[in-house]
């Protein structure tokens, strides 16, 4: 149980979405569900501080998902491959649209903004994950139930030195 809520921590923390199990339905239940790994970084510290490679994902390994990396709106002609798609670099902020189709099902259309930002300086307590793979090979794999995986990533701490009620 506790390397189970580790993983989940460190998903929730490099951003990436987790779910078990996957449902393959978006929230309307039309239309396969797509996400990206990692997804845009937490708000805590502001964004990703260099170019960063993102994989996007169904549950279906015959979706094809079609993006946008510009903020336009996906269609049938933008980029796209069979899932999973990636690793996709973003070398400045963007604002990736994408959506999933499969089996005469489109899914609905998700829009997330990756911002690429020089660090800030650590003036709070934090953390950070980055580098996530599972089994050596990308954020996002295909297991069976009750399957295990070998899971890496870096993770940077850092404290907040200079609040005497905070350290």
């Amino acid at each position: 149980m506790w390397g189970a809520s580790l993983l989940l921590a460190i998903a929730m923390a490099s951003g990436c979405h987790i779910a078990f199990p996957i449902e393959p339905f978006d929230d309307e239940g039309v239309g396969p569900r797509v996400f990206s790994s990692p997804g845009p970084a937490p708000f805590m510290w502001g964004g990703f501080a260099e170019p960063v490679g993102i994989t996007l994902a169904a549950a279906d390994p015959d979706t094809t998902i079609y993006y946008t990396l510009d903020g336009s709106m996906p269609t049938e002609a933008s980029a796209n491959g069979t899932t999973p798609v990636g690793p996709i670099t973003i070398g400045a902020t963007s604002l990736v649209r994408y959506f999933g189709a499969a089996a005469g099902e489109t899914g609905s259309i998700d829009t997330e903004e990756f911002v690429i930002a020089p660090a800030p300086a650590m003036g709070f307590a934090g953390y950070r994950v980055t580098n996530t793979t599972l089994d050596g090979t990308s954020p996002v794999v295909t297991a069976p139930a009750g399957a295990t995986l070998a899971a890496r990533a870096d993770i940077q701490v850092w404290v907040q030195g200079d609040c005497e009620t905070c350290t």
